[in-house]
């Protein structure tokens, strides 16, 4: 039984920094494209 908690605690964690590095991902993902949709957009019709 302990055994199983504390492999199971090992998951959680690895899961953690899992989520975390692919919240990471996305979110600079979201930030470029929204930079390249922006500057295209500067682009086409300038302020």
């Amino acid at each position: 039984m302990a055994e199983y908690q504390s492999y199971y605690h090992v998951d959680i964690r690895h899961l953690h920094i899992f989520t975390k590095g692919l919240l990471n991902t996305v979110c600079s993902v979201l930030i470029e494209s929204l930079e390249t949709t922006l500057g295209f957009a500067l682009a086409v019709n300038p302020i």
